[in-house]
Parts: structure tokens; C-alpha cells; sequence
């Protein structure tokens, strides 16, 4: 899929943008370093951006593991707490496309954004669940 970089509204309905950080990370032996590092990227373009922070949440360990401040951030977008999500890159929001369908499905409902700030990237989710690659890799079998 093809990345496109798009401007986000800082903005909506005439408040500020109020988003959340998300920080994950794998390998126990850059983990605390490597948190620091997603967070203080995201704070930064929240700042540059004129974005509220409401809340970060933090998950370790590798795919299998749970993950207790993905499932709290999915509660709280639910409860209407923020508009944006700010991840350092994708890849440590994602871990398994069948998760990933489900969370767009939720997040778009909610209008709420996801933005890689290490590459500008905001996340399409329409076109993300309709692509048939998505569709093909995530079956009900």
C-alpha cells in the first residue's frame, strides 16, 4: 500500500486536537531507552502541531504478550476521551493485521486519526479495510 502523507486539522469542530501517545516496544534490552525515544518523537510534533496530549499509554514484550495499554487506549477512544492517535511509527500500533482490521473499524466509527510522527504519515483507514490485500489476509477460517 502506498504511504501518503496528508496534513491533519489541528482542529475540530473549532477545539483543539486532543490525542493520545502510543509506545510499544519488543526487545527488553532497548526497551526503556527506546519508549523515551517514541514519546519524546510524539510530544515534539504535538507541540510543533499545536496538539493536546491527554494521556500516553505503554505496552512491552512481543506480540504474544498482552497488551494492557492498547486494550485502555481502545476503551478510552470508545468513551470519546480523544481525536488522534500519535504513534512514533506504525509498526508499534500494529502487530497483527486481523487486531488491526478491527481496531480501524472502531477508530473510524470514532473519527479518530492515527499519525506516524516519524514520517508525517496519517493513516487512511477507509482505504485500509478496503483494500483487497486486507481483506484476503484477514479471514473468518
Amino acid at each position: 500500500m502506498k504511504h501518503e502523507t496528508t496534513t491533519i486539522n489541528t482542529e475540530k469542530g473549532g477545539n483543539k486536537m486532543k490525542a493520545v501517545i502510543y509506545a510499544r516496544y519488543s526487545l527488553s534490552n532497548v526497551a526503556h531507552n527506546y519508549i523515551r525515544k517514541q514519546i519524546a518523537a510524539c510530544e515534539k510534533y504535538a507541540e510543533a502541531h499545536g496538539i493536546e496530549i491527554v494521556d500516553t499509554y505503554t505496552d512491552a514484550g512481543l506480540a504474544t504478550a498482552p497488551r494492557t495499554g492498547y486494550n485502555q487506549l481502545l476503551a478510552d477512544a470508545a468513551e470519546d476521551k480523544f481525536n488522534l492517535i500519535l504513534v512514533f511509527t506504525f509498526d508499534r500500533f500494529a502487530v497483527k493485521v486481523k487486531d488491526v482490521k478491527e481496531t480501524c473499524n472502531v477508530l473510524l466509527d470514532k473519527k479518530i486519526d492515527i499519525v506516524s510522527v516519524y514520517d508525517g504519515y496519517t493513516f487512511n483507514f477507509e482505504k485500509f479495510l478496503a483494500s483487497p490485500t486486507i481483506n484476503f489476509a484477514v479471514t473468518d477460517d
